[in-house]
C-alpha cells in the first residue's frame, strides 16, 4: 500500500491465487511500501510484516496431490504352485509333493521348472501338499509364513478356496489359477519333475 493510504483505489500491487504481484499506478517492484523498502517496511522504528503469497487452495473435484515422499506400490503377483517329483525304482515309481512359491510380475506366469522375473521365497511351514483323487491339483491348504520384500506375510488356506495372503499393512485375497484344473503333469520340468499352478494373488 501507498503511504497513508485508506482506499483499494491506492494499493501499489495486487496479489492473485498463486501468489503473483501485479504492479498497479505506476508502480513497480522495488518501490517503497508504507515506508522502507518492499520487504521491509520500516517507520519510526516500527517493523512490517513481510509479504506472504496467498495460500494455494484446492480446486473444487480437484485430487489432493500426494506428498513427495510418498512412492507409488511395487506392482507384483505372489504365486503358489505343487512341485512333484517322480523317482524310478527299477519296476516301481515312487514320488513327492512339494509347494514352491514364487513372486512375478503382474499377468507374468511362472515358468514350468520356476522360472520367474521375481524369486522363489521359502516358506516356514511344515504342510505339504495332499494329493487329489481326481489328478488335479489340490489348494494349498495349511499356514505358511513368507517374507516377501522385507515384509512378514502369512498365506492361509482351508484347503477348499483360494486362501488368502496376510501382510502388517494389508490383507490380499488370492485367486484360483487358470491352469489349476490341468491334470497333474501336464506341464514337466524334464523328465521327473512335474509344475502344477494353483493360486496367485496380485499386490
Amino acid at each position: 500500500m501507498q503511504k497513508d493510504a485508506t482506499k483499494p483505489s491506492q494499493a501499489m500491487a495486487t496479489e492473485d491465487a498463486d501468489g503473483k504481484l501485479t504492479w498497479k499506478n505506476g508502480f513497480k517492484e522495488g518501490d517503497s511500501n508504507a515506508s522502507g523498502t518492499y520487504d521491509v517496511c520500516a517507520s519510526d522504528g516500527t517493523e512490517c510484516d513481510v509479504p506472504q503469497p496467498n495460500r494455494k487452495y484446492p480446486k473444487p473435484g480437484s485430487k489432493p496431490e500426494a506428498p513427495a515422499s510418498s512412492k507409488p506400490s511395487k506392482r507384483m503377483a505372489f504365486s503358489i504352485a505343487m512341485i512333484t517329483h517322480y523317482y524310478g525304482h527299477g519296476t516301481s515309481v515312487s514320488f513327492n509333493h512339494e509347494w514352491k512359491f514364487y513372486t512375478t510380475s503382474v499377468g507374468k506366469a511362472v515358468g514350468s521348472c520356476g522360472e520367474t522375473d521375481g524369486k522363489e521365497i521359502v516358506a516356514d511351514t511344515d504342510e505339504t501338499p495332499r494329493a487329489s483323487s481326481d489328478s488335479k491339483t489340490p489348494f494349498p491348504g495349511g499356514i505358511f509364513k513368507l517374507d516377501i520384500e522385507g515384509e512378514a506375510c502369512t498365506y492361509k488356506c482351508n484347503g477348499n478356496t483360494p486362501g488368502g495372503l496376510f501382510c502388517p499393512l494389508r490383507e490380499i485375497t488370492c485367486r484360483e489359477n487358470s491352469k489349476k484344473n490341468m491334470e497333474v503333469g501336464a506341464m514337466k520340468c524334464g523328465r521327473d519333475q512335474f509344475f502344477a499352478p494353483s493360486v496367485f494373488c496380485d499386490f
